[in-house]
């Protein structure tokens, strides 16, 4: 997996919904994830402690 390779996370957000977003990560900091999300078309930070799972997005 590189940097430019889309990933599709399953994250819990603050009021405890799940959702499926996939994201192209831009930079890892303990604790945090930047990434571009896919779905929204926005830059977010993402909180390492609620992605619950991550796989290279399909093709």
């Amino acid at each position: 997996m590189t940097a430019r390779e889309p990933v599709t996370i399953i994250y819990m957000g603050k009021n405890e919904n799940m959702t499926e977003r996939t994201v192209l990560v831009k930079y890892v900091s303990p604790g945090m994830i930047r990434a571009f999300c896919l779905n929204r078309q926005k830059m977010r930070t993402f909180r390492v402690d609620r992605i619950l799972a991550a796989v290279p997005a399909r093709k």
